[in-house]
């Protein structure tokens, strides 16, 4: 990738993997649930699992994703 495209894209779109969390003892994935990589959560400010996702993302999926946050904000 081109750094300078890069940089500009993230200082446009933001960071998607700045708010990644991570699970050292593995304590999260047990509480949620977690029973394969890839996943994806939506967690409300609450830290409420509001959507999951297993498996990888496709455009479907993210579009759905997307409409989901925002009939949900």
């Amino acid at each position: 990738d081109n750094p300078k495209k890069t940089i500009k894209w993230l200082n446009k779109l933001g960071n998607p993997y700045s708010n990644i969390a991570l699970d050292n003892t593995g304590k999260i994935a047990i509480n949620w649930g977690v029973y394969g990589i890839p996943e994806t959560f939506v967690v409300n400010s609450e830290g409420i699992i509001k959507y999951r996702h297993v498996g990888p993302i496709t455009k479907l999926d993210y579009k759905k994703i997307n409409l989901f946050i925002e009939n949900n904000k």
